[in-house]
């Protein structure tokens, strides 16, 4: 099983994020004004979470940036030493590396496993295991059933 790779956040993620440190930040202030706290010391503390959520946004900005103009090694090889790339079986698109490939497979083209009762589909094998316990506990149910009427 490949290690998953974190989710970048978008600029409209981390403006939304921001959005609600502000948020946050007019509640606690009235939270503040309740407990009788100097407002003036409250209120640099607030302005200076904003500054840094705003910092870590500038960041995310710049790592984004970087992140489209920096190749991978996987790239990097498939160009310049002619290696060559991996192509999905199912679909025809090409990846520099099977990391990508099985991503991209289990995202894109989830396996489909079929209910062996009534051919209902599940990608994942524990919901399949989970409904066909149901088809055994109607099966078991009847089967109760028919031997208490004779």
């Amino acid at each position: 099983m490949s290690a998953q790779v974190p989710k970048k956040r978008t600029v409209k993620e981390l403006n939304a994020y921001v959005e609600v440190l502000e948020h946050r930040l007019e509640k606690m202030e009235s939270i503040f004004e309740s407990l009788e706290l100097d407002p003036k010391v409250t209120e640099k503390c607030l302005k200076t979470n904003i500054e840094n959520a705003n910092k870590v946004v500038k960041v995310e900005k710049r790592i984004n940036v970087i992140d489209k103009k920096v190749k991978t090694l996987a790239e990097f090889q498939c160009e310049h030493q002619k290696k060559p790339k991996i192509e999905c079986k199912k679909c025809g698109k090409e990846f520099f590396d099977n990391n990508q490939l099985t991503e991209h497979t289990i995202e894109i083209h989830p396996l489909k496993i079929k209910c062996r009762y009534c051919a209902q589909p599940f990608e994942k094998t524990w919901k399949l295991e989970m409904h066909i316990k149901e088809h055994v506990e109607n099966i078991l149910s009847v089967m109760n059933a028919v031997k208490s009427s004779i």
